[in-house]
């Protein structure tokens, strides 16, 4: 009987000691890499940096290890005692590296494409120039590039250039002493000039027909009443038509074959559209459905659109409702009620983004609905969405993730950007790319990979970045005089990393 207790007690000893060591009793473990200096994450919990020493419980853990420069490396560990580990982290797998001047990424100086080429402009001193430069994207060997020098008083830093159907408008200004005297070369796929011409004023409207001057000179006349319309043809080389139109502060645009003037009149926007060759005013009208527009920096209200997709311009007077007009009929679309007092807006694949109040709204541009109400806003930074996921960058904080029920999922691995913002959000082959910008910290980016939003790497003195396909082209952060390298990086090899 003895011997059958005693059978009993050892038999429950075991049992008692296993389920302490499957219930994972801590063990001290430590975790290094090669470089040193890495982000260690622990079950998606950051730890600290390597080499670390930690305690962790006996059983299968999952280790993301990340440094800047480097590929991030993720792994599955089995811990049963005390042990250390190593790992060796690789580098970045990059296609091609150009050398590049400074390049500028406001409208007029950021990157362009067309049939598989990249076209970007760069600036380089002593002596100062300007260059176009055409890359062929399957083979990264530069096609062609076109010098613009800095002589008789050239202004290369005010040189905007566009793409407009096959050709590049190039737009720079020459000071006299007086004025600005601007010049323009029409430069075609092959790198060929195909016109220089002086033009008789500037503008801020490029186009491949006209150049057109709206005059209303607001710092001698703060308090406009009308603006004086000038159009240059780029076909005939003179000034083709003249207009005076009764306006208040005007915005304008170039669409197709059609000017559009928006401004106040009694409150209420009033749109004049107007034929870019001939001057001919279509049509004149006025919607008192929108009206009391906030004032602008000059203390005076300005009828901006928020933003026009696609033949549609989008305004708000109150900063909370939303009226869509179709350019073309000139006539509301629709009035959406947001919801929220938002501050920023951004369209992205067929949703335009409201923020504001804490919250963010994603319109449908097409009907005017509500699609989804998310907890986060970004101001001063980006947002982007994905096979119904949502994610918004929010300044001096980090990445969210919501599903379209507004639910937020976790996405453990955002940086956190005290002191800093995420200024872009894209998303193509499955991976999210986010740039981020801090006082602290520099300018980094970052890429996840969207099946686990596991990061796969990361850069630093990035000034910006494209999306070409699977290819992600990192722009460098560059100063004046300085020489760096344009990066491309084929995002589709990282779909085969663990």
């Amino acid at each position: 009987m003895k011997r059958i207790i005693l059978i009993i007690l050892i038999a429950i000893f075991i049992s008692v000691e296993g389920c302490s060591y499957n219930s994972g009793s801590p063990v001290s473990v430590r975790i290094s890499s090669n470089p040193s200096g890495a982000q260690l994450y622990l079950d998606k919990e950051f730890k600290g940096y390597t080499p670390l020493d930690i305690d962790i419980t006996k059983t299968k853990h999952r280790i993301v290890i990340s440094k800047t420069g480097y590929s991030a490396l993720k792994a599955d560990i089995y811990v049963y005692n005390k042990h250390s580990f190593t790992f060796a982290l690789k580098s970045i797998p990059i296609e091609k590296s150009i050398e590049c001047g400074r390049i500028e990424l406001f409208p007029g100086h950021q990157p362009m494409f067309k049939d598989n080429k990249f076209i970007f402009v760069d600036h380089y001193y002593k002596p100062e120039r300007l260059y176009i430069h055409c890359i062929d994207l399957d083979s990264y060997n530069e096609l062609w590039r076109f010098e613009i020098k800095a002589e008789s008083n050239f202004d290369l830093n005010e040189t905007r250039v566009y793409l407009i159907d096959n050709l590049l408008y190039a737009y720079t200004y020459r000071y006299s002493g007086k004025d600005y005297l601007p010049y323009l070369y029409i430069i075609d796929m092959d790198g060929k000039l195909v016109l220089k011409e002086k033009l008789p004023f500037l503008t801020h409207m490029p186009d491949k027909d006209v150049v057109i001057l709206v005059d209303q000179n607001i710092v001698t006349n703060p308090n406009p009443t009308k603006a004086s319309l000038r159009c240059y043809s780029l076909r005939k080389h003179k000034i083709v038509w003249e207009e005076d139109i009764k306006v208040g502060v005007a915005v304008s645009r170039i669409f197709g074959n059609t000017l559009y003037i928006f401004s106040i009149n009694e409150n209420s926007l009033r749109i004049h559209k107007i034929n870019k060759f001939t001057g001919e005013i279509l049509l004149v009208k006025d919607f008192p459905e929108i009206r009391n527009f906030p004032v602008g920096e000059d203390g005076l209200p300005i009828a901006a659109p928020l933003t026009i997709v696609n033949g549609k311009a989008f305004f708000s007077s109150d900063g909370k409702d939303i009226y869509c007009i179709d350019l073309e009929n000139m006539k509301i679309l629709y009035r959406c009620d947001t919801g929220i007092y938002f501050h920023s807006v951004e369209a992205k694949d067929n949703l335009l983004f409201v923020t504001g109040s804490g919250k963010t709204v994603a319109i449908d541009i097409n009907d005017g609905k509500v699609r989804g109400t998310y907890k986060a806003e970004f101001r001063y930074s980006s947002v982007a969405a994905v096979d119904g996921k949502v994610f918004i960058g929010v300044a001096g904080n980090r990445i969210h993730c919501f599903n379209t029920n507004g639910k937020e999922i976790e996405f453990p691995y955002s940086p956190n950007m005290f002191g800093g913002s995420f200024m872009a959000l894209e998303i193509a082959s499955n991976t999210l790319t986010a740039r981020t910008v801090s006082s602290s910290a520099g300018n980094h980016l970052y890429v996840f990979n969207l099946k686990t939003n596991e990061p796969l790497f990361s850069l630093e003195d990035v000034g910006g970045f494209y999306i070409v396909k699977s290819l992600l082209i990192v722009i460098p952060l560059t100063e004046p005089g300085e020489k760096k390298k344009i990066i491309f990086i084929d995002l589709g090899k990282f779909s085969k990393y663990p």
